[in-house]
């Protein structure tokens, strides 16, 4: 209420802004009431407001003028840059979405291509009559002229190889894809 009587004067005096707060305070219908000790009471507090609204920046003072300055923090290029950095995260926020999106969607179409790959090797397993299903594979590519050597533990679970020219090792989940991708 005190702010508003200081907007809506804009550029006034204390006592005028005194005025217009007591007579708000006090009306009676269109009568307003006047009582002495009251009115140097509110005034007081008034005073302990403006002197609160100046502290925050609300106003200014002079001599027994108040100008209105606005709400405090309120600075239009501050907004600005918040609403940028507001923006900004959004974005963020938006593109790793969308990367986890696509993260997803690879988890997915990787646990359909195992699940494939196991209905068919246990198919086989059935048709075999054996009790082991063996999923892992690794797909090795490198120059068709490169010596490549694989050894074998006895127990047939590690695997040790050499080569003479650069390779690279294919994600078993790219192959797995494509196997699939191959047979659709």
């Amino acid at each position: 209420m005190y702010s508003v009587a200081t907007f809506e004067l804009g550029k006034s005096s204390d006592e005028k802004i005194f005025d217009t707060v007591f007579k708000e305070l006090h009306r009676d219908g269109d009568h307003v009431q006047e009582i002495s000790p009251n009115r140097k009471n509110i005034n007081r507090r008034l005073g302990d407001v403006l002197n609160s609204f100046e502290a925050i920046g609300m106003i200014l003072k002079g001599r027994n003028i108040v100008k209105w300055i606005g709400y405090p923090n309120y600075d239009k290029e501050e907004e600005e840059a918040e609403k940028k950095t507001l923006t900004d995260e959004k974005q963020k926020l938006e593109k790793c979405i969308q990367e986890k999106m696509k993260n997803l969607e690879t988890l997915i179409s990787q646990y359909i291509s195992f699940k494939r790959l196991l209905h068919m090797k246990r198919n086989l397993v059935k048709d075999q009559q054996q009790g082991i299903v063996n999923l892992p594979f690794i797909v090795i590519r490198t120059d068709k002229n490169t010596n490549v050597e694989c050894s074998v533990s006895s127990d047939e679970f590690q695997y040790i190889f050499t080569f003479d020219c650069p390779f690279e090792i294919l994600d078993n989940m790219e192959v797995l894809q494509k196997m699939y991708e191959n047979k659709e």
